[in-house]
């Protein structure tokens, strides 16, 4: 199959979607790491925690309960007061573990005090945990596709090498 053009051209397209996949998901995570970064350089300023609600959903097709904490906090920066609901940048995230709910109601009550992290260009948004950079430290993985599919498909279009025929019988 390898010297047929129908071959290589079969391998030059699983090397491309090697290619395609490992660099969308490499693009991803690049993505997620240069926002997680961006936030270390934002304004930290104290928050007080205005509202602690805790809400819950059943979906039909799980029979646990998922939970989520709603957090309002106010800050001020810059002379003005805002108002936030975002404990991370992506929202407050629904869970089925309700040690992390309860940890969460027993760090975050009304009333208690806080930093918050305000993003200089718009001041609105504010977040009280920061996004983990873990997702840098993962890029690699993805790039190995990219590396493979490469590899795929230069393997492809390479003359193939001929293997000498040994005369001797095989030892045992």
């Amino acid at each position: 199959m390898r010297g047929s053009v129908a071959g290589k051209l079969y391998l030059m397209f699983i090397g491309f979607l090697l290619v395609l996949a490992g660099g969308a998901f490499t693009w991803l995570l690049g993505a997620s790491f240069g926002k997680a970064h961006e936030q270390r350089s934002w304004a930290e300023v104290p928050a007080k925690i205005a509202s602690v609600k805790k809400e819950k959903r059943r979906w039909e097709a799980s029979p646990a309960p998922e939970y989520r904490v709603l957090i309002h906090f106010d800050y001020e920066y810059e002379g003005e007061t805002y108002r936030s609901s975002r404990f991370e940048l992506r929202g407050n995230s629904w869970t089925g573990k309700t040690s992390k709910i309860n940890r969460l109601l027993e760090n975050y009550t009304k009333g208690s005090k806080h930093l918050a992290y305000v993003d200089p260009e718009e001041p609105s948004l504010a977040v009280l945990k920061l996004d983990t950079k873990a997702s840098g430290y993962s890029i690699w993985f993805p790039l190995i596709f990219v590396v493979g599919g490469v590899g795929v498909m230069i393997g492809a279009w390479l003359p193939r090498r001929k293997v000498k025929k040994s005369n001797s019988p095989p030892t045992s």
